[in-house]
């Protein structure tokens, strides 16, 4: 027994992330109702031994189903009982569905619409025992709007009442779609998970009634909730407070002095994903931006990169709709490239917060290559060190960002376009000296002292040159111009440095050479191995001009071993007596001999 106390307690159900977790983690990433339906098969048998919700057998063994009532309900485990079986009755359906793309028998038709129409008991009982149990007001909308999706789907195989199937998803869409203001980012994605099954739902019915000449209006916003589920809303933004504040700011998207409306709902859901995870981000970096956390935030740039370029694809598909008018198309086409705008902006302090990491950690490459460098390996070797060819393709990246950030300043036209391209220019100037500047750097570690002598030559005039595109624009940072200003001085401290190397390696060689040629004489030495001597390493003098002691050639020369044919002594023929061979000889029989005597043998 449960005590009366504990059974008040509220009980969160997360209905929505439950759904999403179970169906990516057990087959329907790939479509494997089957698999999926044994899950949660295996699950139901699990929580009815855990919750002690077993069922009974009648006289003479009849199975007698034990019914879950609100009083029964003291763990979120007994509520996940009709859940998972409102989920194995629907993946059972769509399994079934899928066979019959091979075998359109009627029989799999009737037995798809009973296991949704067994769904929707669970479904129901699932929501009926959520409102008795008095439960957050979360868990509450969504086991309606999960309730109503599974009543839609159910109308829409019957396929005979296509009017009550759209009223039913529309419900949920609506409810989702509101759901999804007061949310965070993890609610969002689960909602919008729901979301991508219910809309291609609604333009069926939409399509049906159309083709049959139906008259119908797809309930939007709060036409398709009743008066219930929306106070519940109003509660529910009232207890989230700033989340659903923030959501809505989600309504419209900021780029380039200008504002650009969302009204489509796939494009609002995936605006306010970007939009709560900039505002994690911000957060983030300002609660410490040092080395420890530096990499966190750049996955978090990831994150929002990702979330506004789902965002670009969801304007896309909005714009292949045959449904919208030209105003539409036109807003859509605006909005699209106005979120190509952020995510370009965002991608670009993504591979300048990067660039700047990777900067700070190359002063431990130069630093290895200093002779009688403190650099301690072992303390420092937490960070990774960096190298110049690194740098130099990220400044690449940066460098064809900002030119597609040109692009696309140059389409939208007008004054802020032309603002915005003056600053892409500013930034592209200073984007190549700095690849010059670590390009000169991977030929001055190879000792290549000329070319990198060049190539910090380039970097100065292209530093003179972004100061000057710096000046003329207002809208750049000081930072920006402090930033040009190091580079330059870096830049014409290394081209020093290069001119300082560069006679250092000529003075080494020369001393090299003059040492060397000081050892070579003809002079009596001690003997040397034959490849040692100078005549036998002609092809490098450094074989043997290092050496203690050098010699030209042995003196005398060694003899060399000529190869010549053999010598044979005919004269010893003479001396030799052949053996007796006569009595070996086999005499010839003569040839006057008969037929009839060759024939028996006669001699």
């Amino acid at each position: 027994m449960h005590d009366s106390s504990a059974t008040n307690e509220p009980l969160p159900l997360e209905l929505l992330d439950t759904v999403r977790i179970a169906q990516c983690e057990h087959g329907l990433k790939h479509s494997e109702f089957r698999a999926y339906r044994i899950y949660c098969t295996r699950k139901l048998h699990r929580l009815y031994k855990c919750t002690g919700m077993t069922h009974k057998t009648g006289p003479k063994g009849k199975f007698r189903r034990r019914p879950i009532v609100a009083s029964d309900v003291h763990d979120v485990r007994v509520l996940q009982v009709p859940l998972l079986a409102a989920e194995r009755a629907w993946a059972y359906a769509m399994d079934i569905k899928n066979e019959m793309e091979q075998s359109n028998a009627p029989y799999k038709r009737r037995h798809m619409v009973k296991r949704l129409s067994r769904a929707h008991v669970h479904a129901k009982e699932l929501a009926s025992l959520v409102a008795a149990r008095s439960l957050d007001t979360r868990s509450t909308v969504e086991a309606d709007a999960y309730l109503h999706w599974i009543a839609g789907s159910m109308y829409l195989e019957k396929g005979n009442n296509w009017e009550v199937a759209l009223e039913k998803l529309s419900h949920a869409h609506c409810v989702l779609e509101e759901l999804s203001k007061v949310s965070n980012y993890n609610q969002l994605v689960s909602i919008r998970y729901l979301l991508d099954r219910i809309e291609p739902a609604i333009r069926f019915c939409e399509y049906e009634l159309t083709r049959a000449g139906v008259q119908f209006t797809t309930p939007r916003g709060g036409d398709a909730m009743d008066a219930a589920t929306a106070s519940k809303f109003r509660e529910l933004s009232e207890q989230v407070g700033g989340t659903g504040d923030r959501a809505d700011g989600a309504d419209e998207v900021r780029w380039n002095g200008e504002s650009y409306p969302v009204t489509e709902g796939r494009c609002k859901n995936k605006v306010q994903v970007a939009a709560g995870l900039v505002a994690d981000l911000e957060v983030q970096a300002a609660n410490g931006g040092d080395n420890d956390n530096v990499d966190e935030l750049i996955q978090m740039h990831d994150r929002v990169v990702n979330a506004y370029a789902d965002a670009r694809g969801a304007v896309r598909s909005a714009l292949q709709l045959s449904s919208i008018t030209n105003d539409q198309q036109a807003q859509l086409t605006a909005l699209g490239r106005a979120i190509h705008g952020v995510e370009l902006e965002w991608t670009i302090k993504r591979n300048a917060a990067l660039a700047k990491t990777m900067e700070d950690r190359l002063q431990g490459f130069l630093m290895r290559k200093l002779p009688g460098s403190a650099f301690n390996r072992a303390k420092d070797g937490k960070d990774k060190l960096a190298r110049p060819e690194g740098l130099v393709r990220t400044y690449e990246n940066l460098a064809a960002n900002v030119t597609t950030l040109s692009d696309l300043a140059a389409e939208s036209g007008g004054t802020q376009g032309e603002r915005l391209m003056d600053i892409c220019s500013a930034k592209l100037e200073h984007f190549r000296a700095y690849r010059c500047y670590f390009i000169a750097h991977k030929y001055l570690s190879s000792a290549k002292y000329a070319e990198a002598h060049g190539l910090f030559g380039r970097c100065l005039k292209r530093c003179t040159a972004a100061a000057k595109l710096v000046e003329e624009s207002t809208e750049m940072e000081m930072d920006t111009k402090s930033e040009i200003s190091a580079l330059a001085d870096k830049a014409n401290a290394f081209a020093a440095v290069c001119i300082a190397e560069y006679r250092a390696a000529q003075l080494e060689q020369s001393q090299t050479a003059a040492d060397a040629i000081d050892k070579v004489s003809l002079a009596d030495q001690p003997p040397s191995s034959a490849e040692h001597m100078m005549v036998n390493s002609l092809g490098s003098w450094k074989s043997f001009a290092d050496a203690s002691s050098v010699r030209i050639s042995g003196i005398p020369p060694a003899l060399p071993y000529i190869p010549a044919r053999p010598i044979v002594l005919d004269g010893a023929i003479v001396g030799i007596e052949p053996p007796v061979l006569a009595h070996r000889v086999i005499e010839e029989p003569s040839s006057n001999t008969s037929v009839v005597s060759r024939i028996f043998g006669w001699s």
